[in-house]
């Protein structure tokens, strides 16, 4: 009787362990969401790259981290090639114009300060993805957002925008690069009545280089837009580089 109640606990002892770990492997998958977090690294300086039509006009821009650190001078070249670059007081940065082509790799070099900090990369510019989502959509239930991607990068990131370009965005998510959809949810922050309401969702393809305290971005986007959304589109692109490097640290 004794040896029959120890392998019945035995038995019970086995089963839970089983469930306990059938429940981990749960819990797992529900974390498994798609979301993923920013990079972190110390960087003081940060060059980005991107174009905005489908010309393939683009630009570079140097900011710094903080207002704690001057760009006093800057130096941009690309493929060994001099950037003009010009300073702009009102945002603190050195602008300069490009053109770029998706799929293509450029070797950039960025001296800032005379050689204070002064390094190359390389870099790819992302492919565009190329959306496919309901125009129509109101806000009132859920909807997905599809895209291609002609060769995913090194990550992908979700910004959501209202139509005011001086504001913060509402929402910035890293998601798996390997994702090609994702679901936006009824009421998204209170957005559900787009004819008086704006939303910009801008589904972005960002590769980047961490080298001496500088960062190198290059980073492409597209947008699904609802309601009435028509941002500069220089404006518009600066915006997304500034938000997404404002999560990379």
């Amino acid at each position: 009787m004794k040896r029959l109640l120890i392998g019945f606990l035995i038995v019970i002892i086995s089963l839970m362990m089983f469930v306990s770990c059938d429940s981990d492997d749960d819990d797992d998958d529900k974390e498994v969401v798609g979301i993923t977090q920013p990079p972190t690294n110390d960087w003081i300086y940060g060059l980005s790259a991107t174009f905005y039509d489908v010309s393939r006009n683009g630009f570079v821009y140097v900011q710094a981290l903080d207002e704690n650190n001057i760009i006093d001078t800057c130096t941009v070249s690309i493929d060994n090639e001099p950037v003009d670059m010009y300073y702009l007081d009102d945002m603190l940065e050195w602008h300069g114009d490009f053109v770029f082509e998706p799929g293509e790799t450029y070797l950039f070099a960025l001296d800032v300060n005379n050689g204070q900090y002064s390094q190359t990369a390389q870099l790819m510019m992302p492919y565009i993805p190329v959306l496919e989502y309901d125009m129509e959509w109101d806000g009132s239930t859920s909807t997905q957002l599809n895209w291609e991607l002609e060769a995913g990068a090194q990550a992908q990131s979700l910004l959501i925008l209202g139509p005011d370009d001086t504001s913060e965005p509402i929402e910035y998510l890293f998601i798996d690069p390997a994702l090609r959809a994702y679901t936006l949810a009824a009421g998204l922050h209170g957005y559900n009545d787009f004819e008086t309401e704006a939303l910009s969702v801008s589904v972005d393809e960002d590769n980047w280089v961490f080298s001496n305290n500088l960062l190198f971005l290059a980073y492409t986007y597209n947008d699904a837009i609802y309601g009435t959304y028509d941002p500069e589109p220089r404006a518009h692109a600066r915006r997304i580089g500034h938000h997404l490097m404002s999560q990379i640290r």
